[in-house]
């Protein structure tokens, strides 16, 4: 899941963006790597194919930018 918010963006419209984001990142349980892009220079092709190659690890922070981790749920 790629998070887009430039750099420019006004305060009000990050904070909003900030809780959608996280909303939504909570319904889809199933979403595997989560990358917060600012600029182009974070959406590398090279970068995100090898994020998306991982194996994935309970509680591994998926970007530098997002360092909350999210607890596995497995049911």
């Amino acid at each position: 899941m790629i998070s887009w918010c430039p750099e420019g963006t006004k305060i009000k419209l990050r904070m909003v963006h900030s809780s959608s984001y996280s909303t939504l990142r909570n319904l889809l349980d199933s979403v595997q790597v989560c990358v917060q892009a600012t600029d182009l220079s974070d959406l590398d092709y090279d970068e995100l194919v090898s994020r998306a190659s991982r194996p994935s690890r309970a509680g591994e922070a998926a970007s530098s930018a997002d360092s909350r981790s999210r607890p596995s749920v497995r049911g």
